[in-house]
């Protein structure tokens, strides 16, 4: 017969092997239905559908009027999936869904680049409670938004109210900024020296190709910066325009001349 003093620590190791299965059981189901409700969110996104993505983001008030509104920058802006990643897990209440687009403002910088969207999702018993938002974009977007902001200002002043806050023509938006982001890139003040290889012009692209490459390297990168609630109006001509935040990515450079 066992001695009774080594009856306890023996009952709660066996009690604790009981529980550890059904634990890692809840946690997987937990994580299961995050990514469903996560995919769910970016099929009712890009779907253009205004109603559907609403009643997503049911739980998520919050989150409403800038995902709303994106949603409706997206569509005017044509956004078109090129690569949509499985969403990943970050943390128990995180999920994160990364989507490579095309997009009207890219294409009217010029560029030979796609832009890869990312939204971050927090969620509660497998309901959405938040959304923001980030993406990847050169650093020449940045310099088109403030110069639309400062010599197109009646380009962008009525259609850009409420931008990001709910306003109500996010597509009259968008295609505002692509007029004045096109005129940004036929404009003397447009970079003549590409940012990075990934972010050069169509046409300079073709003579790059004829030139040797280094290894890979980060270029510039753009800040990153939020959202700034409350920050933005209807004076577009004064104030600064915030889109959602930006992060930096790694890009092929060309190889410099070596010295003769």
């Amino acid at each position: 017969m066992r001695p009774a003093h080594l009856l306890v620590p023996v009952m709660g190791m066996l009690a604790l092997q009981a529980c550890s299965p059904r634990a890692d059981d809840q946690d997987r189901t937990s994580r299961d239905a995050n990514l469903r409700a996560a995919e769910a969110f970016v099929d009712a996104f890009y779907s253009f559908d205004r109603d559907r993505l609403r009643a997503v983001l049911s739980s998520a008030e919050g989150s409403q009027p800038q995902i709303l509104f994106y949603q409706g920058w997206a569509q005017g802006g044509n956004y078109k999936i090129l690569n949509r990643m499985p969403c990943t897990v970050d943390d128990a209440s995180k999920v994160s869904c990364s989507i490579t687009v095309d997009d009207d403002l890219i294409n009217a910088l010029g560029f030979d680049f796609n832009v890869t969207d990312t939204f971050h999702i927090i969620l509660s018993e497998g309901k959405i409670v938040s959304v923001e938002t980030s993406s990847d974009d050169p650093p020449e977007y940045a310099q088109a938004e403030d110069w639309v902001n400062r010599n197109r200002p009646e380009v962008v002043k009525e259609a850009c109210r409420g931008y990001f806050e709910g306003g109500p023509t996010p597509g009259d938006c968008v295609r505002a900024m692509v007029q004045g982001f096109a005129e940004f890139a036929a404009s003397a003040d447009f970079p003549q020296q590409p940012t990075s290889a990934s972010h050069i012009t169509r046409p300079a692209r073709q003579a790059l190709h004829q030139r040797p490459q280094h290894p890979r390297r980060c270029g510039a990168a753009r800040s990153v910066r939020p959202i700034a609630s409350g920050s933005r109006g209807p004076q577009l001509a004064t104030a600064r325009i915030w889109l959602p935040r930006r992060r930096a990515r790694c890009t092929m450079l060309p190889q410099a001349a070596k010295a003769t």
